[in-house]
C-alpha cells in the first residue's frame, strides 16, 4: 500500500520459462506455462498487460518470433511427438528456398483446423529444434509433389551439401505404400549411387 493506494506488482514470468520461450522463436503452450507455475488467472493477466500474444488455442508469443514462430506454434500444438514435415521440414533443413505459408505437422493429435497448419495424423520420427523429418523422409515427402526437375534439384542438394546417403533415401522410399514419383526418384538414386561408383 502507497499513499492509501494498493499496488499490485507486475507479473514476472520465471527466467528459466523465458529462456524457454527464447528457445522456441518466443512461443509457449499453456502446458508449459501451467508446468512453470503460471496459473490461467496470471495467463490472462499478462493477456491484459500485453505481456503475452494469442497464436492460437493455448498457444502463446511471448514477442515477435517471425516464420519460426509459426513453426514452433504448430509443433506446441500437435504435441511433445509432433514433427514438422514436407516444406515447412525441407525449408528447415535448407532443401527448399522459401519458407511456406502454411506448415504441415505430423501428430497423433486432433485439433481444430486454422489455414497457418496442417496437422496430419501420420507418425514420423524427427530431430532438431523444431523438431522435423529426417532428411531422407524429407527427401521423399518433397519428391511426391514435384515434377521431375525439382526432384533432381532436391535430391543433388540432399546428397551433394547436406550429405544425405541415397541408401538412405532409397530405405525411406521402400517404406512407402505408395508414392506418385516412385519410379523417377528410384532411377535419380540409382543415376547418383552408379556416379559415385565410378
Amino acid at each position: 500500500v502507497a499513499d492509501g493506494v494498493v499496488v499490485i506488482p507486475r507479473t514476472v514470468m520465471p527466467p528459466d520459462l523465458l529462456a524457454l520461450a527464447d528457445r522456441q522463436a518466443r512461443t509457449l503452450s499453456r502446458e508449459q506455462l501451467l508446468g512453470h507455475g503460471v496459473s490461467d488467472r496470471v495467463i490472462q493477466r499478462l493477456l491484459q498487460d500485453g505481456r503475452l500474444d494469442r497464436m492460437s488455442q493455448g498457444i502463446y508469443a511471448t514477442g515477435e518470433g517471425g516464420w519460426l514462430q509459426r513453426a514452433w506454434s504448430g509443433v506446441l500444438i500437435g504435441g511433445p511427438t509432433a514433427v514438422i514435415g514436407g516444406e515447412a521440414a525441407g525449408y528447415l533443413l535448407g532443401l527448399v528456398r522459401e519458407a511456406p505459408d502454411q506448415v504441415l505437422v505430423h501428430t497423433p493429435r486432433w485439433r481444430p483446423r486454422d489455414h497457418r497448419w496442417r496437422l496430419v495424423r501420420s507418425p514420423r520420427a524427427g530431430r532438431g529444434e523444431p523438431p522435423r523429418t529426417w532428411p531422407a523422409q524429407t527427401v521423399v515427402d518433397l519428391a511426391a509433389g514435384m515434377n521431375a526437375d525439382s526432384i533432381v534439384a532436391v535430391v543433388a542438394e540432399a546428397v551433394g551439401r547436406k550429405r544425405v546417403r541415397p541408401e538412405e533415401i532409397r530405405r525411406v522410399l521402400a517404406a512407402t505404400a505408395r508414392h506418385p514419383n516412385r519410379a523417377v526418384l528410384e532411377d535419380l538414386l540409382g543415376e547418383v549411387v552408379a556416379g559415385s561408383c565410378t
